[in-house]
């Protein structure tokens, strides 16, 4: 299911005020989206995006980039990023130079994980934004989560 670009840009660009997001937490995004600052929005321990949360790229000129997923020691592990046409781009590992890899077996179970850990990571985000009292953005990434699960059907 696709939806315009414009209505994912306007939210999205609101989905970022009041992040709750840790102040100095490394974190690396993936190599097709490196290009901007990236936000860890999930848990930080010792100063590292650890755990599912979501991670958003503020670039220049563009609406943010996000990948929801897995981060391990500040660096994207597996997840999902949303494509610039409202598509969904699955990442099931990264290379190290956090290029894009899919899972060599091509296997539907491993696809359905992927997107499954991906809707994790957006539910986490929202969690986040409803905690620091931000409900349009916690709505936001709710309704990601969804539109996450929906890709399975």
């Amino acid at each position: 299911m696709r939806e315009p670009l414009g209505s994912i840009a306007f939210a999205l660009a609101i989905a970022g005020s009041a992040a709750p997001a840790a102040a100095s937490c490394r974190a690396a995004a993936p190599a097709v989206i490196a290009a901007g600052t990236a936000t860890w929005i999930g848990a930080c321990p010792q100063g590292m995006a650890e755990g599912v949360g979501t991670l958003r790229v503020t670039r220049r000129g563009r609406s943010p980039a996000l990948f929801f997923g897995r981060m391990v020691k500040g660096r994207p592990f597996s997840g999902v990023m949303p494509t610039e046409d409202g598509d969904w781009r699955p990442a099931w590992r990264f290379d190290t130079a956090l290029r894009l890899r899919n899972d060599p077996s091509g296997s539907r179970q491993s696809s359905i994980d992927t997107f499954r850990l991906a809707a994790a990571g957006a539910v986490e985000a929202s969690r986040r934004y409803r905690r620091a009292g931000n409900g349009a953005s916690a709505s936001f990434y709710a309704e990601q989560s969804r539109r996450l699960l929906a890709a399975l059907d």
